[in-house]
C-alpha cells in the first residue's frame, strides 16, 4: 500500500485531524499515559476525558516553530499521525514525539515506520540531540515496536491526584 506523507498547518486541516484523532483514541484506552493525563486529554490511565475532541482541537490550533504534525493518508483517507516538538533542556535538545499513530487498518504495512523515518529526518534538521517519547504502560506493542528500532526505556512515570481540601472531608 501507498502513503503519503504531508506537514499539516492550515487550521481546518488541523481541526480536522484534531477530529480524527480523537475519535481514533476513543477506541484505544491502552494508549494513555502521563502526557494524555497532564494535558486534560484523559481523566486518569484508563477513562479519556469525554471533552476529548475539543482538548484536541485546542492542542492542535497550537502553531509554533517547535511544533510539527504530520498527516499519513491512503488515497483519500486518514491513515496516521505523527506529532513532535522540540525542546531544550539545560544544555541538551530533544525532539519529543508526543503522538504517533496509526489506523488499526493501516498497521503492519510499515507506515509507523515511514512516519518515524520522517520524525528522525526532522531531528536531523533541527539539530537535536535526541528523540524521546512515552507511552502508556499497558500500549506493549508500541513498547515492542520502538524497541525494535533502537528506544531504550529510560525511566519510570508516576502521577498522583492531588484531592483538594473539601475532598478529603
Amino acid at each position: 500500500m501507498t502513503f503519503k506523507l504531508e506537514p499539516v498547518t492550515a487550521d481546518q486541516e488541523l481541526e480536522a485531524l484534531a477530529v480524527w484523532f480523537a475519535a481514533a483514541l476513543r477506541t484505544e484506552p491502552d494508549y494513555i499515559s502521563h502526557s494524555e493525563i497532564l494535558w486534560g486529554r484523559a481523566r486518569n490511565e484508563t477513562s479519556w476525558s469525554t471533552d476529548l475532541e475539543a482538548v484536541l482541537k485546542t492542542e492542535f490550533s497550537e502553531s509554533a516553530d517547535n511544533v510539527t504534525r504530520i498527516r499519513a493518508r491512503s488515497e483519500n483517507e486518514i491513515a496516521g499521525l505523527a506529532c513532535t516538538r522540540v525542546v531544550v533542556e539545560g544544555h541538551r535538545s530533544a525532539l519529543i514525539l508526543e503522538d504517533l499513530y496509526v489506523d488499526p487498518r493501516f498497521r503492519r504495512q510499515g507506515l509507523a515506520r515511514l512516519l518515524l523515518r520522517e520524525v528522525e529526518h526532522e531531528a536531523v534538521r533541527r539539530g537535536v540531540d535526541w528523540i524521546g517519547l512515552e507511552s502508556g504502560l499497558r500500549n506493549t506493542s508500541a513498547h515492542d515496536f520502538f524497541e525494535a528500532i533502537g528506544f531504550t526505556t529510560v525511566s519510570k512515570t508516576m502521577l498522583k491526584p492531588v484531592k483538594a481540601a473539601s475532598d478529603a472531608e
